[in-house]
């Protein structure tokens, strides 16, 4: 499952936690906490989280195989 698909299964709203997480963004920004990079770092890295997945797929060079650890 997704990190979205989760957050919902959890009764969170994802649209509704990435709109607070752009206000605090934006605040930190105005008050130079961060820079506008860190800014748009934080906000890229956040979007495409919701999309990975909640677990850690492993791969071993060696065997090429994957695994997966939850």
């Amino acid at each position: 499952d997704t990190i979205r698909e989760v957050l919902q299964y959890m009764q969170y709203d994802a649209q509704e936690l990435s709109q607070q997480l752009h206000h605090a963004i934006e605040n930190a920004f105005r008050k130079n906490l961060i820079t506008d990079r860190e800014a748009t770092m934080i906000k890229r890295k956040h979007k495409a989280s919701l999309e990975n997945y909640t677990y850690i797929v492993v791969w071993l060079c060696k065997d090429k195989v994957a695994r997966t650890v939850i």
